[in-house]
C-alpha cells in the first residue's frame, strides 16, 4: 500500500471518532435521563421481562431516551419496551443543537406517523437540566 494513502487512512481513522456527534455531547445521557424521567414522574431504568431495562417507565408509556442522532434505533427500542410492558411507546429525544438536529426529529416523527401505536415524543434540551426557575 502507498505510504501516503496509509497516512491519510490513519489520519481519517483518528479524526472521524473525534468528529462524531457522540464526541460533541453537551451533557451525558444519564444526566438527561435521570432529570427528565423524574420530572415526568417516571421510574428510571426499570428491569422487565427478558432482562430488558426500560429507560423510563410511566403508568402509560415505556420510553427510550436517546440523542437525536440515534432516532432510528430509539424507535425500535421503544416498540420493544411497549410490547414487553403493555404500555404505549415513547421516545424522549435529546436535542442539544436544534439547528443541526431538527431534521432528525422530523425523521423520527415521519417514521412513526402512520403507526397504529399511541406514540408520544418528547424533546429534551440542555436547558431542561437547569433546576426549576433557572435557565
Amino acid at each position: 500500500m502507498n505510504v501516503k494513502l496509509l497516512a491519510i487512512l490513519t489520519l481519517l481513522l483518528i479524526l472521524i471518532p473525534a468528529a462524531s456527534p457522540a464526541a460533541a455531547r453537551v451533557n451525558e445521557k444519564a444526566d438527561y435521563s435521570k432529570n427528565w424521567c423524574e420530572k415526568i414522574g417516571g421510574k428510571l431504568r426499570v428491569l422487565v421481562q427478558n432482562k430488558t431495562v426500560v429507560d423510563c417507565l410511566t403508568d402509560q408509556f415505556a420510553v427510550k431516551i436517546s440523542f437525536a442522532d440515534e432516532w432510528a434505533s430509539a424507535i425500535g427500542y421503544a416498540r420493544y419496551y411497549a410490547v414487553t410492558t403493555g404500555r404505549d411507546p415513547g421516545v424522549a429525544l435529546i436535542v442539544e443543537s436544534p439547528a443541526q438536529e431538527f431534521s432528525l426529529l422530523v425523521f423520527l416523527l415521519t417514521a412513526i406517523k402512520d403507526d397504529s401505536k399511541n406514540w408520544r415524543v418528547w424533546v429534551v434540551k440542555p436547558e431542561d437540566l437547569a433546576p426549576d426557575g433557572e435557565e
